[in-house]
């Protein structure tokens, strides 16, 4: 009998500290040495990282250093600055006209009730 597909393709192992839960809150990240902000939403967040939706399509490569400002409530249209989020980009993929970016977070964060 010939092994199940599963054993032929076994999945890789877990990577992530906490569980991501579900969170669309919008967010800007900043390019570091670039300058450009690009404007998004998160898809889903955790303590340690979060997967970021792009309105457009980057250049981000997995390494590369930016910063992270999520909106975590309706008051939250201007970010300061101080506010962003250091990350570093684990994977990016370009799809639908979309960029979605995987990130780890240079620091844990303590998520908003919100989130």
């Amino acid at each position: 009998m010939p092994p199940a597909p599963s054993a032929l393709h076994p999945r890789p192992a877990e990577r992530r500290r906490d569980a991501r839960r579900a969170a669309v809150r919008p967010i800007k990240v900043r390019v570091d040495g670039g300058g450009k902000y690009y404007a998004g939403q998160t898809a889903d967040i955790s303590s340690n990282g979060a997967l970021l939706e792009l309105a457009v399509p980057t250049a981000l490569r997995p390494g590369q250093i930016i910063r992270v400002g999520i909106s975590w409530t309706s008051h939250d249209v201007v970010l300061a600055g101080r506010s962003m989020i250091e990350a570093t980009v684990v994977r990016s993929l370009g799809m639908n006209g979309l960029q979605r970016v995987a990130v780890t977070f240079a620091q844990r964060q303590e998520l908003a009730a919100s989130a």
